[in-house]
């Protein structure tokens, strides 16, 4: 190996840890459960049909619906409605477009498809943590502390899972697109690269269109910019952003309105907010994918960055947006979002709590951060013993402490 590809290693490591260990998964899954199109990640897939067809009624569709997460509102009219968005399917068109069978109007999707969901997934994994560490590199963090933030982030708080033996769901990709839009800020918070307002818009859209709830990041990453950026990078961060809300609003709606013939932004019949029963105790540590039993680093994180000052802007940041999730799936019906490793529904913090983590370890005193970053690497390693017995089918159990 040349120096300068020793030198590149070295300020990467985590990244090429994770793009081994989802290469190996990926190619050789040490799991059972097949395929890996499923459950949410039908609904998600069966846009991909739609959208080549050129058809978002899914009057073409045939067979159970039921199982791609389809209704028919009208028994009598061949016509559907799906519960989930568009986004995941239009992030991943350009590859499924050239392996998608396009004559094929329902399950089961072909195996063509079945390993390109799990190799985007991947994909999407790599560069998830690619572009957390370049934004804490681009933040003055050192290599060494960026790196173990991203490696125990990534390993410990489900990102992983998600995008590998769960990469059919679209965690991942708001991850993804979060992780990039950092970037992009950090990138101009160090100049004298400007904030790109168009790339803003178009990530930002393509949030809401993956999850409408993905608001709340983009609200988080807004107020990120005012807060570490001025002039004109503050004027293109808040121009991109609300161009990219209006984009995704509109085109939600406008789905939306062709699927049940009226504007809304609520696709899931039959189900609904419960506000007079919360659970938020119960999202946050509960038996079934309590945030914090499954997750803890993220516990540890935030515990560095609010123990160093130069973090604890972000820290608070992090906090708040945590804590709005939290109100939201606490009333949510089903709050632990159904089955899983964890509580999935934060996966799409993941990219923001890095650089709350790796600016934290840089700026404590040397004792302070070790035992950090110690606890951190621990927390990741109990949340991987974790993940391999999910894996292995043993490890689900309600009352599991």
């Amino acid at each position: 190996m040349t120096r300068p590809a020793r030198e590149w290693a070295r300020r990467r490591w985590s990244v090429l840890a994770v793009a081994l260990a989802a290469t190996a998964v990926t190619v050789y899954p040490p799991y059972a459960n097949w395929p890996p199109i499923r459950s949410d990640g039908a609904g998600y897939h069966i846009w991909t049909y739609a959208l080549l067809k050129g058809d978002l009624s899914f009057a073409w569709f045939e067979g159970d619906p039921a199982p791609v997460s389809l209704h028919q509102p009208d028994p009598a009219v061949r016509r559907f409605t799906c519960k989930y968005p568009p986004g995941v399917a239009l992030i991943r068109l350009p590859v499924m477009a050239l392996v998608a069978d396009r004559a094929r109007n329902g399950e089961p999707f072909p195996p063509a498809e079945q390993w390109a969901c799990l190799a985007l997934g991947a994909a999407a994994l790599v560069a998830t943590a690619a572009l957390a560490l370049a934004t804490c590199l681009c933040a003055g963090v050192p290599p060494t502390w960026a790196n173990v933030a991203v490696l125990a982030l990534t390993a410990g708080t489900g990102l992983f899972h998600y995008g590998t033996y769960d990469a059919g769901f679209g965690h991942v990709y708001s991850a993804l697109l979060v992780a990039a839009l950092l970037w992009l800020a950090a990138r101009a918070a160090r100049g004298p690269a400007p904030l790109p307002v168009l790339p803003v818009a178009a990530l930002v859209a393509l949030l809401l269109l993956v999850r409408t709830t993905n608001i709340v990041l983009i609200g988080a990453w807004g107020a990120g910019c005012l807060y570490a950026l001025s002039g004109a990078a503050r004027s293109r961060a808040a121009g991109g952003a609300a161009l990219g809300v209006v984009l995704g609003l509109a085109l939600t709606l406008a789905v939306n309105h062709q699927m049940f013939g009226r504007p809304t932004f609520h696709t899931y019949p039959g189900e609904a907010f419960h506000w007079a029963d919360p659970h938020m105790g119960l999202v946050l540590a509960g038996p079934k994918n309590g945030l914090l039993r499954y997750y803890p680093v993220l516990a540890v994180a935030l515990g560095a960055g609010l123990a160093a000052r130069a973090a604890r802007g972000r820290a608070l940041l992090v906090l708040v947006a945590g804590a709005a999730y939290v109100v939201l799936y606490g009333h949510w019906w089903t709050w632990s979002l159904g089955y899983g490793f964890g509580h999935r529904g934060f996966v799409e913090l993941v990219p923001f709590a890095v650089p709350v983590l790796a600016t934290a370890l840089a700026a404590l005193p040397r004792p302070a951060a070790r035992a950090f970053a110690a606890l951190a690497l621990l927390a990741a390693l109990y949340t991987v013993v974790r993940m391999a017995l999910y894996w292995g089918w043993r490890a689900y159990r309600p009352d599991w402490p």
